[in-house]
């Protein structure tokens, strides 16, 4: 017998650069490093859902600018605190590298992860608790992983040995924490590419001073300590707001409450200067 109205199908194959499952496109970004433009992404390979509610599903498309069902008021509205961050540079779509000679390990790369992924957290830690006391939105910066996350043997960190993307690599939330549990009990926050937005209100944009914490970082200290802002990251609109080397979450919470910007950002670098008390 032949097919219903003389109709024959044609099964084929479609190239996975451009209608992509989740690891090829989140985290090998293999668009990028073909350079063809995706054509639709399938939100597999990920650990961030909850029982309740796909959240880590909900992370990922946030991050790429693909979840378009939040209300206009999250770009419009509330007040910011923004974490910015210079740890990793990207060097071409498929190679990227860590500023922080302290971090790298060529042999280790699970002794890598582990050092980068700790100091994330403390810089998470500190901006959560800060944006807490200050009643604003924290806005992540970019999170960097050197170990991929799959659910067998990995092979030098990676899922397999001819797997091309970069490492170290911007790892989605889903990699490092777990979002249902962020979800539950912490503050809300905003994902790294909240600003890069076609929905984020220019007013909102306009209204942006950089926090700096004591003297500058001498070259010689940013390359032993954390590395200092990009010379790329966006100009600020307002004046810099100032705060003490050495102050207290508390101390630095009553001097930037008397800011009218909308958006704070600090960057890690003077994040590291603040008492972690």
């Amino acid at each position: 017998g032949g097919w219903a109205g003389g109709v024959r199908p044609v099964l084929g194959t479609f190239p996975i650069a451009r209608v992509s499952n989740g690891h090829t496109f989140f985290i090998q970004k293999l668009h990028d490093i073909v350079g063809v433009p995706p054509v639709c992404v399938h939100t597999t390979y990920q650990y961030g859902d909850g029982d309740k509610y796909a959240y880590g599903k909900r992370e990922r498309l946030r991050d790429a600018g693909l979840w378009l069902v939040d209300p206009a008021s999250r770009y419009t509205s509330g007040s910011y605190l923004q974490l910015t961050s210079s740890l990793a540079r990207q060097l071409s779509p498929n190679k990227a590298e860590l500023l922080l000679p302290a971090l790298r390990d060529e042999v280790h790369c699970v002794m890598a992860h582990l050092k980068l992924n700790a100091l994330q957290r403390q810089w998470l830690q500190v901006g959560f608790l800060l944006a807490h006391a200050l009643g604003r939105t924290l806005v992540l910066p970019p999170l960097w992983c050197v170990v991929d996350r799959f659910w067998t043997i990995l092979d030098h960190c990676l899922i397999g040995s001819k797997v091309e993307m970069s490492r170290p690599f911007v790892c989605p939330l889903d990699h490092s924490f777990d979002v249902p549990a962020m979800t539950a009990q912490l503050p809300e926050w905003r994902e790294h590419t909240f600003f890069a937005s076609q929905r984020i209100a220019p007013q909102l944009a306009a209204s942006t001073a950089p926090v700096r914490v004591g003297a500058a970082v001498a070259p010689d200290a940013a390359s032993s300590a954390v590395p200092a802002p990009a010379a790329s990251a966006p100009a600020a609109a307002l004046p810099a707001v100032t705060l003490p080397e050495g102050a207290t979450i508390g101390e630095a919470a009553r001097l930037l409450r008397g800011s009218d910007a909308r958006v704070l950002r600090l960057d890690v670098s003077d994040l590291a200067c603040l008492c972690r008390c």
